[in-house]
């Protein structure tokens, strides 16, 4: 009798932990100071540390399909705008990418972190596995560039790279953002009409708000040495995302990752891009929050 009165009460625990709903009335934000630059922060929920870290061009909101979702799911998830992106109060000084994630750990007290980040975001992580091992927990790479690889060797991006540099000496955003999207929302092998036009136009705005409020040519991609040289020193539990239709390049530069890396899985998603946790949230949250809780 006893025994079952226990089950009863450990399944009415479980049962009032995972009714437990944080919404976006629980979402705190703020910004963090990176060397003289305000970092603009959100974060929710409770549990292991979680942060996400968005593509270049975009900014945080660009997770609001995973944001609630993981903080739901026993994570304390925290979110936030690069350099040069969203929110985030530009200084005089750039920070090295790892510098930004460095400065959101230890003013949020977060201890060792499980890191999610696509494009930018996935090459602003592997600068900070390398920098600061110690702090990461777990990671997953989306779509993800690396500091130093040679972009002159994909065919089918370079046309659109020179076209975007064109457009960015004309100062012409309006086609900056397109052949960006083009390059990175739609991928080679698709055209725009063949995306959803809502998603494409949400982050076409994201992109020229961006230019707006930072400018067209502000970045930061400082890394010494580059992380192409040296990847392999990464010993974190890796999980590499990559869609079947994003750029070559993306690709190639997802298999040298898990061909060097000691802990790594590779998976490629079908009928996605390059922002493939915008295009299908459900497959994306379910792989990822599987590879976290393992």
């Amino acid at each position: 009798m006893k025994k079952l009165i226990l089950i009863y009460v450990l399944i009415l625990i479980v049962s009032c932990v995972n009714a437990q709903k944080f919404n976006e009335s629980d979402i705190k934000k703020g910004f963090i100071t990176c060397l003289d630059n305000k970092i603009y922060y959100e974060e929710v929920g409770e549990g292991k540390p979680l942060i996400l870290l968005h593509a270049g061009y975009l900014d945080c909101t660009m997770w609001d399909d995973q944001f609630l979702f993981f903080a739901n799911n026993a994570y304390r998830v925290v979110r936030f705008d690069s350099y040069a992106h969203g929110k985030t109060i530009d200084g005089k000084n750039t920070p090295f990418l790892h510098e930004l994630i460095k400065a959101i750990v230890d003013t949020l007290s977060l201890g060792r972190v499980n890191l999610v980040g696509t494009s930018l975001g996935g090459v602003t992580i592997i600068e900070f596995a390398l920098n600061h091992p110690e702090d990461i927990d777990k990671m997953v790479l989306v779509s993800t560039g690396i500091n130093g690889y040679d972009w002159a060797t994909d065919s089918l991006f370079v046309p659109n790279l020179r076209k975007q540099m064109e457009y960015i000496n004309n100062y012409d955003t309006a086609n900056v953002a397109e052949i960006f999207l083009q390059s990175w929302f739609d991928g080679p092998f698709r055209e725009p009409l063949d995306m959803n036009i809502g998603k494409r136009n949400e982050c076409k705005n994201i992109i020229l708000k961006r230019f707006k409020n930072h400018g067209l040519r502000k970045n930061s991609l400082h890394s010494f040495p580059k992380a192409i040289t040296r990847y392999r020193d990464i010993k974190s539990n890796t999980l590499i995302l990559i869609g079947d239709q994003d750029m070559p390049s993306i690709n190639k530069i997802s298999g040298l990752l898990d061909e060097g890396l000691k802990n790594s899985q590779r998976i490629e998603i079908n009928g996605v891009g390059h922002l493939m946790n915008i295009e299908n949230p459900d497959e994306f949250n379910r792989i990822v929050l599987s590879f976290l809780i393992k």
